[in-house]
């Protein structure tokens, strides 16, 4: 797509104007371009200006010009849904970046986790020191970050290599925390991945690493994960002297947080005998109540009480089985209530695809245009942005069932539904409002580019092969646009709509009509 005449004199600069004026107006215009969907148009005036900047070395540019128009540049690819060249042109931008020495580091882990996810961990781990250069430091930073996003898309396997390649290309004199985090890091996934011997090996680590340091809350932190992994591995006796060692350390330094976290967890730790198990639950419902200032825990302190009276072991023993065996009745009961959530969960997603979704043509229908009509309306209300809506009606369709059946009329309105979908941008809903009539919602769309979007609609339809199917029959159409949201509801501005698009049918179809015919 080339630059419309009247704006090509941006992609040549005149002296007597000032360089970063011209970058601001080249942007305005594409901008404008871009709302009034000529997207292609203000791509081709970008990429224009900003070669002029690169080549223009006599003339003194602003350094940020050339971020902002390549910034530009990603965002109206990315409404194009072109994502392999916005993700190039992010490439560009964080090199242009660098060479200013202000990286964004976003954008950096957006494109990175976005190559990764397109592509793969090989292919993006080849491709990266080709496209912008990092120091080791960095290089292990970024690696951290995507193996959290790797795992919290549950990527397990990307995250555990890409945790691992930071601890690689880590500098020996790195700061410890930054050790840490991908040690947490990478016996996170273990844990995730029930690898529990190998999360262990991680926590050790790092216990060591807060050992160098000095640092005692952290070594503290890592004997409470360390003993949690032993619970599961299990290694039980190892786990309760861990949490022995934890009270014993931090309990003379005040740190009561600890102290309590490490009570509950040996109540609660399997083998342990009865009396010491209900000795630690009575000191950690102790220092909860001296911690919170509140006596919230004063019954379980005096049941506890109860129990440790009690002296029937084999009544004991009876309700310990009894509880045990209910507490495995409430877990299946629960396994059973997510399994029929989740059945649920998907019949009803199912069920709303169906009723927002016209049976013959696959789009979206009269009920959900108008559920999203109504936010959007409001939304433009709000913030006085331009939006337009057109109605538009397939021209004599009762002679096309008349003379070619119903069946014939069916696929004709499939093809052009399949024809509407093209070329929409991200936010445009192109929805069948009835029999052979459909309508298009363009948010940030102003009547000229709502008039433009129906031309580009009658283009296709003039260009499609309608002779294999209707012999030597064509399909037109009829538009009535709309652009008056200052309109007090949605059914003023549709019966606006309707009233150009009879307009267009009496004056001899195939015909676009909007405000501009108002006053001719």
């Amino acid at each position: 797509m080339s630059i419309p005449p009247e704006h090509a004199h941006l992609v040549v600069f005149n002296p007597a104007h000032d360089p970063e004026q011209h970058v601001q107006q080249a942007m305005q215009v594409a901008n404008g371009l871009h709302q009034s969907l000529q997207s292609e148009e203000a791509l081709a005036l970008l990429a224009g200006v900003r070669q002029l900047v690169l080549t223009a070395a006599e003339v003194p540019f602003p350094e940020s010009a050339l971020g902002r128009i390549t910034h530009k540049m990603v965002e109206v690819l990315q409404t194009l849904k072109r994502y392999e060249e916005a993700r190039g042109e992010q490439w560009t931008l964080l090199g242009l970046q660098q060479a200013l020495g202000k990286l964004d580091w976003d954008v950096l882990l957006d494109v990175c986790s976005t190559s990764i996810l397109d592509t793969s961990l090989d292919a993006f781990l080849a491709e990266l020191p080709g496209r912008i250069s990092l120091d080791d430091q960095s290089t292990a930073l970024l690696y951290k970050d995507l193996g959290n996003v790797m795992c919290s898309l549950k990527l397990y396997p990307e995250g555990l290599r890409l945790f691992q390649l930071g601890m690689v290309c880590l500098p020996e004199d790195a700061p410890i925390q930054q050790k840490v985090d991908l040690l947490n890091g990478i016996a996170g996934v273990y844990t995730w991945t029930e690898r529990f011997k190998e999360a262990l090996l991680a926590y050790q680590e790092n216990h060591h690493l807060y050992q160098q340091a000095g640092d005692l809350p952290g070594q503290i932190q890592q004997l409470l994960n360390m003993a949690q992994t032993l619970q599961s591995i299990p290694r039980i006796q190892e786990a309760r002297a861990t949490l022995k060692e934890i009270i014993r350390q931090a309990e003379p330094l005040g740190m009561v947080h600890f102290v309590r976290q490490a009570h509950y967890m040996l109540a609660g730790l399997k083998g342990l005998p009865r009396a010491e198990a209900a000795g630690h639950l009575l000191e950690y419902a102790r220092l909860e109540v001296a911690f919170s200032g509140t006596s919230a825990h004063e019954p379980l302190l005096m049941n506890m009480e109860v129990r440790q009276n009690q002296q029937n072991f084999d009544f004991q023993k009876s309700m310990r089985m009894e509880l045990q065996e209910a507490y495995q009745r409430l877990y299946d009961l629960n396994a059973e209530r997510e399994i029929l959530y989740e059945r649920l969960e998907k019949q009803a997603e199912e069920f709303e695809r169906l009723a927002n979704t016209d049976p013959l043509t696959g789009l979206p229908n009269r009920r959900l245009f108008f559920a999203h009509f109504e936010r959007e309306f409001g939304r433009v209300k709000r913030s006085a942005e331009e939006c337009s809506v057109v109605l538009m009606d397939i021209d004599h369709f009762k002679s096309v069932n008349d003379t070619f059946s119903h069946k014939t009329g069916d696929l004709v309105l499939k093809i052009v539904a399949d024809l509407l979908k093209l070329d929409r941008r991200q936010g445009d809903l192109v929805a069948r409002y009835g029999g052979e009539e459909f309508v298009l919602l363009l948010p940030g769309a102003s009547a000229l580019g709502a008039k433009l979007a129906c031309e580009r609609i009658q283009k296709r339809l003039s260009g499609y092969p309608w002779h294999r199917l209707l012999d030597r029959r064509t399909i037109t159409m009829s538009f009535g646009v709309s652009d008056s949201m200052k309109l007090e509801t949605i059914d003023q501005v549709l019966m606006q709509a309707d009233e150009r698009l009879y307009r267009a049918k009496n004056a001899g179809r195939n015909r676009i009509v909007g405000p501009w015919e108002d006053h001719v």
